[in-house]
């Protein structure tokens, strides 16, 4: 049993990191050729609205919407919750490498364009490393998936 199941761990470990199953869309590294399969992956199977943008070098190199319910451009607002929290959280912590942040100091010490909203909390107390977590007791009102903009309150969740 122990065989068995180290075996497997390790095919599915080996499996993982070399793509197995996954095929990468285009084998060239032009940024075009890249797009240009995008988009046909996009027109052929979308089912929702999409917003693609290529960036390279920090600087916008194309952009792709596409539309199926609504008119889809550059100010679409998407709900994508906790989906953007590993970019953030890659970025985040690349400053905290560099002690351009403190993961445990509060988060107003790197604020410059926005403020916290005045809540029922400590503005003090709210650190990157809470806001990443979901721990740090802001709530957005909107409620997500499942849960209303009252979960949070009602069960003292820290969201």
């Amino acid at each position: 049993m122990v065989t068995t199941l180290s075996t497997w761990v390790v095919l599915v470990t080996y499996s993982t990191l070399k793509g197995w199953c996954h095929h990468p869309m285009v084998t060239d590294s032009d940024s075009a050729v890249f797009m240009a399969a995008a988009v046909e992956v996009i027109e052929s199977e979308n089912i929702g609205n999409v917003a693609l943008i290529l960036i390279e070098s920090g600087n916008v190199h194309q952009e792709l919407f596409a539309a199926v319910r609504q008119e889809t451009n550059s100010d679409t607002v998407f709900p994508v919750a906790s989906m953007s929290k590993w970019v953030s959280t890659l970025e985040v912590m690349s400053f905290v490498q560099t002690g351009r942040i403190d993961l445990d100091a509060p988060v107003s010490n790197y604020l410059t364009r926005w403020r916290l909203p005045a809540g029922e909390f400590d503005p003090n107390k709210v650190t990157a490393r809470l806001l990443l977590s979901h721990m740090s007791g802001l709530v957005d009102g909107l409620g997500f998936g499942d849960y209303d903009a009252g979960f949070c309150l009602r069960w003292k969740h820290r969201c």
